[in-house]
């Protein structure tokens, strides 16, 4: 089944839009990685 929940910034949905940073902030290795590696 393709995907269909990729889309550029300007066309995120507003209620996905506060992951923008969250995951930006993870591939930079910012604060939100440290809560990340402490799951599981």
């Amino acid at each position: 089944m393709p995907v269909t929940a990729i889309f550029t910034a300007e066309y995120v949905p507003e209620k996905w839009a506060s992951y923008t940073k969250k995951n930006y902030a993870y591939c930079e290795g910012g604060e939100a990685r440290e809560v990340v590696q402490g799951r599981g």
